[in-house]
């Protein structure tokens, strides 16, 4: 008797748990995922970044003719820079990670609000065709979902609630409270550059002729690939076998349509670090598959 008892108060505190759990996710909504009441007052702090960068280009104006897309390596490509190469005007899309589908995401919507669009600088990285990484809080969001319905990704429903009640999703909300408390946005120039870059690096060199560094510079250069090698080789790379063929269709349609309508794509390849790139292709297996990815380039 006192079994059944403590099986029935044990399931009736799990489920209230999990109600409580989820409306509490769902007023909040942190990565603006659920979207059941909105618009609340945690909307403009919410934790999802891809989706605030993409928001931002609504207040732009719609006079951009460039745009740069790419993980945190892109982020070295500053649009003042770009502008003076094409003498355009430009907006940085980049986001740290390797993952396609944002980058098309900001393509459609680049597209869709600079109506004056004539190319993309797409700096695109070897790891993306690893495999297809999409994070849930751009499968989940409707935004993103409308900008990338020509591409294949998989929204199960499975997937929904193993993403909505994961701990994570707890800890952003907490910090979407307290960023409301302190009304603290997330700072996007007109530009798209913004001070949370991912790649920040401690190399400052002012007046650099015919890019040479320092000694002390060069020493701190290493110090980023050596760590940026173990990330790679132990877990970005280590099973890398075959170009996914989800992430070369999503450049193919983006191509397709850039060519539709008349938008030039740049493609740079990166690693382009000469250190960096050497000491990859000496990764068993890399190499063939790298050379595979330069060539449908």
């Amino acid at each position: 008797m006192k079994e059944n008892i403590f099986t029935r108060y044990f399931f009736i505190s799990l489920i209230a748990c999990a109600v409580i759990f989820s409306t509490f996710l769902a007023i909040v909504d942190p990565k603006q995922t659920i979207e059941m009441f909105h618009p609340n007052k945690f909307t403009l702090y919410h934790d999802n970044f891809v989706l605030k960068k993409i928001e931002s280009l609504d207040s732009k104006a719609d006079d951009f003719d460039t745009m740069i897309l790419g993980s945190s390596t892109s982020e070295v490509f500053l649009p003042a820079d770009v502008n003076e190469v094409f003498s355009g005007k430009s907006f940085s899309g980049s986001t740290g990670g390797g993952q396609t589908p944002v980058r098309y995401a900001f393509y459609k919507a680049g597209f869709e609000k600079f109506k004056q669009l004539k190319r993309v600088v797409y700096v695109v990285d070897f790891f993306e065709f690893n495999h297809l990484n999409v994070p849930g809080e751009f499968l989940y969001n409707n935004r993103m979902q409308s900008l990338t319905k020509e591409i294949d990704l998989d929204t199960s429903a499975f997937g929904f609630f193993k993403y909505h009640l994961s701990h994570q999703l707890f800890e952003s909300a907490l910090v979407v409270m307290k960023k409301t408390k302190r009304k603290q946005e997330t700072q996007i120039n007109d530009d798209g550059t913004t001070a949370m870059s991912m790649i920040l690096s401690p190399i400052v060199v002012d007046n650099l002729q015919a890019g040479y560094l320092s000694d002390s510079d060069r020493e701190r250069l290493l110090e980023q690939v050596n760590e940026n090698f173990y990330t790679y080789s132990q877990f970005v790379l280590n099973d890398f076998s075959k170009l996914n063929p989800k992430v070369v269709n999503i450049f193919k349609t983006m191509n397709a349509h850039a060519k539709e309508n008349n938008i030039e794509i740049y493609y740079v390849l990166a690693p382009y670090q000469y250190d960096f790139k050497n000491r990859l292709l000496k990764i068993k297996g890399v190499k063939d598959v790298y050379s595979e990815w330069a060539n449908l380039f």
